[in-house]
């Protein structure tokens, strides 16, 4: 005979534990490595040379974040090693395509680097609200600035240059 009540353990759902505020950094610094890229190599193939110009600021602008951030992580004891994330890198082959089929309009990577600044913001924003250190979220709040201010010079490039019809 065998009993029909028997004690089964409950197992709790294994649960990643919540991120630090290092890990949030880390993530930024790839999003901000992806963005700088993009920009290095849209600098390369477009041939307008204010937009050429404009990128090749931007990705400076991103360099110098992604320094502070690196600082930051380091004063914590990490060393992240930073690779691209494979969204950047579909980004900038849809825009590599474009580009060519458009006979070399600037327009793909003005409306695809628009794209990246959007979500580049969207990310600080997730982890200015999750970080928990007062210091880094003030250092998060100046970098939104420069993004959107980036943003903002992107989208006035885009509606000069625009795409051609």
């Amino acid at each position: 005979m065998y009993d029909r009540h028997y004690w089964m353990p409950v197992m709790d759902v294994v649960r990643d534990p919540p991120p630090q505020d290092s890990d949030h950094l880390t993530e930024l610094l790839t999003i901000c490595k992806d963005g700088m890229d993009f920009y290095l190599h849209a600098a390369d193939v477009v041939e307008h040379q204010g937009v050429k110009t404009t990128f090749l600021e931007i990705a400076q602008t991103r360099r110098a974040i992604i320094e502070d951030l690196l600082r930051e992580i380091s004063e914590t004891g990490k060393h992240p090693d930073v690779n691209g994330s494979m969204t950047f890198t579909l980004r900038k082959w849809y825009a590599d395509a474009q580009h060519f089929v458009l006979r070399y309009d600037s327009a793909p990577f003005l409306e695809q680097l628009l794209a990246v600044e959007d979500a580049t913001l969207a990310h600080f924003e997730r982890a200015r609200e999750e970080i928990k250190q007062p210091e880094w979220v003030m250092h998060l709040a100046s970098c939104m600035t420069t993004f959107r201010q980036t943003r903002d010079r992107l989208k006035a490039l885009y509606d000069d240059v625009g795409p051609r019809h």
